[in-house]
């Protein structure tokens, strides 16, 4: 019986060894980051990332002068876009036609003082406003649903479901966490990442970019890897190296943001990206470099990469891929240039807006969609 006993005893330790085995290595081969190599001074043309162009003009009425265009949203038949100068979100469809607008700033229980981010979630507008620590909420039609309260002050956020979000706060706020996980129905931050013990009062302009089905991304300033956000918590999902030069130091929270992000411009150093964007295919990449915009495209199969300098093209297939980029939608970087800026290259831009048919210089900026070329389409 002894015998029996210590061999039922070893199989069944056997048994839950080789299981804990397979659930730990099982969980990191999911949540295991790639390294993928990018040589920004490495470019080639455009044509080799792109495939055509459109673009789309907006109407210009005294009720929605855009001053600066500082993020665009697509939602179903919907372009939402930010403008924090005025402090309102403008929504037009997307053929350019202007609908409504969130201009709602002031001091009532409706109301925000200013406009620090926002998002389109469900067909409702929400935006946030650090001053006050909430999100408000609401409808297209602008009406106001209600306000979220947050656990302190944050920038930048983004959903991950209907209870919860995902709280930036750029190095500035009196939790001393960079990143939180919050459900704000039950009031609970779930998660925490990036502590730091002095504030920076050093906003980055920095973003969630979310690609539809793939999910939300997150990078972090001064930190060259790209995490995945999930439901509980954060993941890395790539690990991007730019060459033995461009060296983060470790110390990088104990000096002063201003000075340092003035070093890394100097020395040419890669400490954060603008936009990230994912598809079934590639990974997006969209930096400043030796104060150039450039975007990389990473093959996730072969992680070959290849980039392209934007603002230093000068074909005629693709034009206006020099335009100050906002993100991407569906497989197409989105950008924008001011009415001037367009005429000045082509005085008879043609705008569908204006009884002549072409564009005006004190029309609403234009915005330009470059399709990325993939290998499938988008589904």
């Amino acid at each position: 019986m002894n015998h029996l006993h210590f061999f039922l005893h070893s199989c069944l330790f056997a048994f839950a060894l080789t299981m804990f085995v397979i659930l730990i290595y099982g969980c990191a081969s999911i949540y295991e980051k790639s390294q993928y190599f990018v040589d920004p001074k490495s470019t080639v043309g455009p044509e080799s990332i792109f495939d055509g162009w459109s673009y789309v003009t907006l109407e210009t009425n005294d009720k929605n002068l855009i001053s600066s265009m500082d993020k665009v949203m697509f939602d179903n038949d919907k372009i939402y876009i930010l403008d924090r100068k005025v402090n309102e979100v403008f929504i037009f469809d997307r053929r350019g036609r202007y609908l409504n607008k969130i201009a709602k700033q002031g001091q009532g229980r409706d109301e925000y003082l200013d406009i620090d981010d926002v998002n389109v979630y469900k067909s409702n507008i929400f935006i946030l406003c650090s001053n006050i620590k909430k999100i408000m909420q609401y409808s297209s039609q602008g009406s106001f649903i209600k306000s979220i309260p947050l656990p302190d002050s944050f920038y930048r956020f983004s959903f991950i479901d209907d209870n919860k979000l995902c709280l930036y706060s750029s190095f500035s706020n009196n939790l001393k966490y960079n990143l939180i996980l919050y459900n704000y129905q039950t009031k609970q931050i779930i998660a925490h990442y990036y502590p730091f013990e002095k504030n920076k009062s050093f906003i980055i302009n920095w973003n969630f970019i979310q690609s539809e089905k793939y999910g939300t991304f997150v990078a972090i300033p001064f930190d060259l890897t790209i995490y995945k956000l999930r439901k509980d918590g954060l993941s890395p999902y790539a690990e991007i190296l730019l060459g033995k030069n461009n060296i983060i130091p470790d110390n990088y929270q104990n000096v002063d943001f201003l000075t340092l992000a003035d070093d890394f411009r100097t020395k040419s150093i890669i400490y954060d990206f603008n936009f990230i964007y994912v598809n079934d295919d590639y990974l997006y990449l969209n930096y400043i470099f030796e104060f150039r915009s450039h975007l990389s495209l990473i093959d996730l199969k072969s992680k070959g990469a290849k980039t392209v300098i934007l603002d230093s093209y000068k074909g005629k297939r693709l034009p206006y891929i020099y335009a100050g980029a906002l993100g991407f939608d569906k497989n197409r970087l989105v950008s924008y240039l001011t009415a001037d800026r367009v005429i000045k290259d082509n005085p008879k831009f043609r705008s569908d807006k204006n009884a002549d048919s072409l564009l005006h210089e004190d029309d609403n900026p234009v915005l330009f969609f470059h399709q990325l070329k993939v290998r499938n389409e988008w589904r």
